[in-house]
């Protein structure tokens, strides 16, 4: 019998992504902004961690589809902001 070890690898990578994600963005919410959403349509941006992870087990949310509703809106932001030096070139291959 296996043992449930919690986040996987992916899991945990795309946890970090969002995580850090939403700490460079989550507080623009409130200027009027446009919220970040992933191709099914889940608002990602308004999202807290513990709702992202349910948002996956459940199926409504891959990892792919939140590092790419991300990736869209650090594209969206940075330019204002210049708070994203780098982001991870591989982070869509990783999260797939």
């Amino acid at each position: 019998m296996e043992k449930n070890r919690g986040f996987s690898r992916r899991d945990f990578l795309a946890a970090g992504a969002a995580s850090g994600a939403v700490m460079l963005t989550g507080g623009l919410a409130p200027m009027g902004r446009a919220h970040a959403y992933a191709a099914s349509g889940f608002p990602v941006s308004e999202a807290s961690i513990f709702e992202l992870q349910a948002a996956m087990a459940g199926g409504q949310l891959t990892s792919r589809a939140l590092v790419l509703a991300y990736l869209e809106r650090i594209a969206a932001l940075n330019p204002t902001l210049h708070a994203v030096i780098e982001t991870n070139p591989g982070a869509v291959a990783i999260a797939a």
